[in-house]
């Protein structure tokens, strides 16, 4: 997972920094699916499975 995600931000420099943080984690805030169940770093993806990353959202 985390390889996919390293791979995303450097091929789309508005998004480094947005999902992993400086020790190469998913952000705390950032919620990521593997064809729509949760995934942490060590979540294996199967060639053309969906991957979606998703902000928390919070209000007050």
């Amino acid at each position: 997972m985390i390889e996919l995600i390293a791979a995303f931000e450097r091929a789309n420099q508005d998004a480094r920094g947005w999902i992993l943080d400086e020790r190469g984690l998913i952000r705390r805030h950032i919620n990521v699916f593997v064809d729509g169940d949760r995934a942490s770093e060590a979540t294996a993806v199967a060639a053309g499975a969906r991957v979606d990353v998703i902000p928390a959202i919070t209000g007050g």
